[in-house]
């Protein structure tokens, strides 16, 4: 894992050498990041490890803004490194079409890595994102995120159908609720 992240690492550093505008990086049809990066970013884990490459970018991120922090003359040069690993990881989640794959082993895996020879706390791509604040990465949800069923039991109400709420997220990530009917006399609460 730390080594994936190291290559990627490289990598992001080759790709944006100098400082460059934001927009430039997170653009649709980006110059910067183009598919050939996006692919080239999928296969530094091998088949083996692809897995987790998107969770060695916001690795990857997390190292980029902490080095903006330490040096300020460089700071905007890392900032943008940093928006680049989360535009990246944007691009390899919205590109997978195997949506148990992605659930499973790219968003719900939990990944550590080595520091000073001592593996971290375990986490997956998801905390990672939130404790980075990845709104890219959270919002590319596509269609692989819809949240639980708000309602696990229907209460009894005599013979009428009741209606629960179930939010989903839709493609891009908009919200959209889908409304089940439940006949209530099918399951009674005792």
């Amino acid at each position: 894992m730390t080594i994936i992240c190291l290559h990627l690492k490289r990598q992001v550093e080759s790709v944006i050498p100098c400082e460059l505008a934001e927009e430039s990086i997170t653009r649709a049809h980006s110059p910067i990041i183009t598919p050939g990066v996006v692919e080239t970013a999928k296969g530094a884990g091998g088949e083996k490890y692809k897995a987790c490459v998107v969770f060695c970018l916001l690795v990857v991120k997390r190292w980029f803004r902490r080095q903006a922090l330490r040096e300020l003359w460089n700071q905007e040069l890392h900032t943008v490194r940093a928006v680049a690993c989360e535009v990246i990881a944007k691009h390899i989640l919205e590109g997978e079409e195997n949506l148990e794959y992605l659930h499973q082993e790219v968003l719900l895996k939990r990944y550590s890595i080595l520091i000073n020879g001592e593996e971290t706390a375990p986490a997956n791509v998801i905390e990672r994102a939130v404790d980075l604040h990845a709104l890219r990465v959270i919002g590319s949800s596509g269609e692989f995120i819809s949240l639980p069923r708000m309602v696990d039991k229907v209460i009894d109400v005599g013979e009428k159908p009741t209606r629960s709420v179930i939010p989903t997220f839709g493609k891009g990530g908009s919200f959209k609720t889908k409304m089940t009917h439940h006949v209530s006399s099918s399951i009674r609460e005792n």
